[in-house]
């Protein structure tokens, strides 16, 4: 072969090479993806994942399991990953390197014809809807006042299935723990949720109850594993990967 052929040879393999590669930087790849809460990092169910190409064109969709679960195959070509659910904001994502990734999405208001529904303030409403339903243990104004005598945690004195245990207090607050499920519990303060912060921290010493005057509670809804809580706030209900109970105190402010 002369000079002029090898030339126009490797200026071909040169130009195959050069096309190629793109299409190799954007193979199919296989990858699991787990969809979970922000706040409680509970499954998010049913949510929707789509494989998006160059201009946000959809080259796949898929919905996840109850357990936010999904294996896909993602198409050539994908440049990004769009999670969307009921009742959260969307997100989009980067594909990872690796073959498995969490999505984390953050809660939003839903918005219906021209309303928002938010957390209502009507604690009172609430603390009756769920009593109704009869799973947990409610306390109403007439128990609170007979019950809470020095500090909020007089409440729960003789609620069943809770122990109270002096020998793991700080600051002079008993340790609450419930006999049932996991044993922990999250504390929701009228529409806030308190999450458990890493012990030996300050604000885990004394925060939530020792921060509550007595003058102030109302009324309790007491949810001694996840199994109680109702389905519209088990997604409050957990501590990083654990399906906690859940303690709802409504104050002065919301009832």
């Amino acid at each position: 072969m002369n000079r002029r052929a090898w030339t126009l040879a490797a200026c071909s393999v040169a130009a195959l090479a050069t096309f190629v590669a793109p299409s190799a930087l954007h193979a199919q790849t296989e990858l699991r993806i787990r969809v979970v809460d922000a706040i409680s990092r509970l499954a998010v169910a049913f949510p929707q994942v789509e494989a998006l190409g160059r201009g946000e064109d959809v080259r796949g969709a898929w919905v996840a399991s109850a357990g936010g679960v999904l294996d896909v195959t993602l198409p050539d070509g994908t440049q990004a990953i769009r999670v969307t659910a009921l009742g959260f904001a969307p997100r989009v994502i980067l594909p990872p390197e690796g073959s498995e990734v969490e999505i984390a999405l953050d809660t939003r208001p839903i918005p219906l014809d021209s309303l928002v529904v938010e957390a209502a303030a009507n604690g009172r409403a609430e603390f009756s809807a769920r009593r109704e339903r009869g799973s947990g243990v409610f306390l109403d104004p007439v128990d609170i006042q007979t019950k809470i005598k020095y500090r909020v945690t007089d409440a729960f004195y003789d609620v069943p299935r809770v122990r109270m245990s002096f020998a793991e207090s700080r600051n002079g607050f008993p340790n609450l723990r419930s006999q049932l499920g996991a044993g922990c519990f999250v504390y929701r303060l009228d529409n806030r949720v308190l999450r458990d912060l890493p012990e030996g921290s300050a604000a885990w010493d004394a925060w939530p109850l020792s921060m509550v005057t007595t003058e102030n509670v109302m009324a309790m809804e007491i949810y001694r594993y996840f199994g109680e809580v109702p389905p519209e706030l088990r997604h409050q209900a957990g501590i990083k990967d654990a399906p906690c109970g859940l303690v709802v105190i409504w104050t002065t402010v919301a009832w």
